[in-house]
């Protein structure tokens, strides 16, 4: 008797109750709602603000990536210069030409490039003059040796008694 004694009698209906347990999750999923919504807000607002760094930051690379390129064909040109002038003064001129030699062993590609980087060419001599004072500079050289050189387009082994 006493459980019956502690049952209240219900002072809403069913429908009630059913109303406001829908009411009730309404509410909260119109809170969780708002709150996604200012979050989402705040979460747009952050990228738009990364957008606008990303965008300033590909305009500096971009700047900088342009001043690498600036330096680069500006060191291309000294090396150049500075290849041009140190062959004239390490090796010898002739003609209005500066021969400079390297002592290692290249293939033709390999060689012109060398060359090319440091502003100049393989020697290619017009006369026998020319030809022969470039024989003359080889075999100073190497002398006692006998060392291939590239000569223009042709693989040449420089000997004492030979010209080039």
């Amino acid at each position: 008797m006493s459980s019956m004694s502690n049952q209240q009698p219900s002072t809403t209906t069913p429908e009630d109750d059913t109303f406001n347990y829908f009411m009730s999750r309404l509410s909260s999923i119109e809170s969780t709602i708002h709150r996604l919504s200012v979050q989402f807000y705040g979460l747009d607002i952050k990228v738009n603000q990364m957008s606008q760094t990303v965008s300033k930051l590909r305009t500096k690379l971009a700047d900088a990536d342009d001043n690498i390129e600036t330096i680069s064909e500006m060191n291309l040109r000294n090396r150049r210069q500075i290849g041009q002038i140190e062959g004239c003064f390490k090796g010898r001129r002739y003609f209005r030409k500066c021969y400079l030699i390297f002592q290692h062993f290249e293939n033709y590609e390999t060689a012109q490039k060398l060359c090319h980087s440091r502003g100049g060419n393989l020697a290619m001599p017009i006369d026998e003059q020319e030809h022969g004072a470039l024989a003359k500079y080889v075999h100073d050289s190497f002398f006692p040796f006998n060392w291939p050189i590239w000569k223009g387009n042709q693989r040449s082994a420089l000997r004492r008694d030979v010209p080039v």
